[in-house]
């Protein structure tokens, strides 16, 4: 069975799709309250909601600020450099990147109930995932793409390795 080659395309695809959409819904949490501050119907000031492009851009800081909950960022280089050793540079590091990009991206939005991302400079309101969009969703289904790639690689390499392995046998008989 040949390994679809369109599917780290399609996984591209998907990724910079992803970051033109809504992403992630996040409720504002206030120093004094320590409730969200959108829980209340009439009351839609307290949430804000972000496209996949803004949280790839403001996502650095918070690594850089060393935000726990922003730590999802990072499974956009780790998807990026997933790409680039599925390119034909090494297969056995495709799998780590793909894996972590994966784990990091699962915990992206429980990080930040676990730890709110800081809104304000003075550490007043902070921001709590309260619903994933179509935007994270599309984020997602990119790096599961990238995963059931790499698996099939592996699996097709596995394969090829141990038909060649028979075969080689077979003809060492036949002398």
């Amino acid at each position: 069975m040949k390994v679809c080659s369109r599917l780290p395309l399609i996984s591209v695809a998907l990724f910079v799709v992803a970051h033109f959409c809504p992403a992630v819904r996040f409720e504002r949490i206030g120093e004094h309250t320590h409730t969200p501050a959108g829980l209340w119907p009439w009351n839609d000031r307290g949430s804000e909601q972000y496209t996949g492009i803004e949280m790839t851009l403001s996502g650095i800081l918070g690594v850089l600020f060393l935000q726990p909950g922003a730590l999802g960022w990072l499974a956009n280089p780790l998807h990026c450099a997933a790409l680039v050793c599925c390119g034909g540079f090494s297969h056995t590091l495709s799998h780590v990147f793909t894996l972590s990009a994966l784990i990091a991206a699962t915990l992206s939005l429980h990080l930040t109930i676990w730890f709110p991302l800081m809104r304000d400079e003075g550490g007043v309101n902070y921001l709590v995932a309260a619903r994933p969009l179509v935007g994270h969703w599309l984020w997602l289904a990119s790096m599961v793409t990238l995963a059931l790639y790499v698996c099939a690689v592996q699996r097709e390499r596995k394969q090829s390795t141990t038909a060649g392995e028979k075969g080689g046998d077979a003809s060492m008989g036949m002398l």
